[in-house]
């Protein structure tokens, strides 16, 4: 009997996982039970479809062949090589890539509340049912929700904000709002506001509101956030926009008492994660789950990938969360020997 390794969430990130281990590890398919409520690429399919990936496309590509993965000439050409892509595009091309190599993989249409490790194995509890058999590994890769700051007045969510099209069916002209963040998303939702005849406070935390790729930040904007910074840098996009430390504590407040509508763009919540027992102990914290970044590990046998549980870098002393789908397949690559070791042990 083969062992059994459960992906719960079937995204960008366990998409990539799973070509890994199939085409690379040589893993039987069958040996994978695929948990996700719609099994459609995740999040960034459902929420930031038209959002562009802040790497290129030829990045895209490099990652995708890294795991293993040909996509067709066509879907190679589709984009220059280094321009932006939708990440729907992005998702859409994994998806379709991957699906030919998983037609033999269980597929449960279901949510994940808790995972239970019992006599070396783990026990899973979805929302409607709980899978029978016991499963030897778990990997996580949940995603994660947009960070909400209680501002005490009306808040558009970023998935709203961030596409036009939506965020105009929010606003008339005239209207003002706090925005929380100074980074990717929040230079591309200032930019939306402004287009929708609105005028924004832009509430930053940190010594400075941008830092640039093209400046050596390790994370710092680039492409078109960078141009859009740069506009709010040297006039406020017109007078739009106007730029409010954090930690000025009288601005902030102003700011809220003449906002219509606030929007949080300043990072993202990993608290979504089921409830994990180990040995019937609860090992959550109010912050989510506490992993090992070097190599993805949980708890004995359970792992955690994606923008929930990236790889981390460190660069002069400050530590950088890798999130992007290069850096996904980088830090799945460099740590699944060892899982390969375990599913290739057979079960006498």
């Amino acid at each position: 009997m083969s062992r059994k390794i459960a992906l719960i969430g079937w995204g960008v990130a366990h998409m990539l996982f799973a070509a890994h281990l199939i085409i690379q590890q040589g893993i039987n398919p069958q040996q994978l039970i695929i948990i996700d409520t719609f099994q459609d690429g995740g999040a960034l399919q459902r929420s930031w479809a038209t959002v562009c990936s802040n790497t290129t496309y030829q990045q895209f590509l490099t990652a995708v062949e890294q795991v293993g993965l040909q996509l067709s000439i066509h879907d190679k050409q589709l984009y220059p090589a280094d321009s932006q892509t939708p990440l729907y595009i992005l998702c859409q091309l994994l998806h379709n890539a991957i699906k030919p190599y998983i037609v033999r993989s269980e597929k449960i249409y279901d949510s994940v509340e808790s995972l239970h490790l019992e006599n070396n194995n783990w026990q899973i509890i979805c929302k409607n049912r709980q899978i029978q058999s016991a499963v030897d590994i778990c990997s996580l890769a949940p995603g994660a929700d947009p960070r909400v700051l209680q501002t005490g007045i009306p808040q558009i969510p970023l998935s709203a904000a961030i596409n036009a099209n939506i965020l105009h069916t929010y606003l008339s002209p005239n209207k003002h709002i706090a925005l929380f963040g100074s980074a990717h998303s929040a230079t591309l939702i200032a930019q939306n506001l402004v287009m929708a005849k609105c005028t924004v406070s832009m509430i930053y935390l940190g010594e400075k509101p941008f830092f640039y790729a093209s400046e050596g930040a390790y994370d710092g904007i680039k492409h078109e956030a960078e141009h859009i910074a740069r506009q709010i840098s040297v006039d406020g996009m017109g007078g739009a926009v106007q730029l409010i430390n954090y930690n000025e504590t009288l601005d902030v407040h102003n700011a809220l008492l003449k906002a219509d509508y606030s929007i949080c763009a300043c990072g993202f919540d990993t608290s979504n994660v089921p409830k994990v027992y180990v040995n019937k102990e609860l090992i959550n914290t109010k912050k989510g789950l506490k992993y090992n970044p070097a190599n993805g590990e949980i708890a004995p046998r359970l792992y955690g990938w994606g923008i929930c549980f990236p790889s981390i870098s460190i660069i002069d002393g400050k530590s950088y969360m890798d999130v992007s789908i290069p850096a996904f397949a980088s830090h799945i690559i460099a740590q699944t020997q060892q899982i390969s070791s375990l599913l290739s042990v057979r079960l006498e």
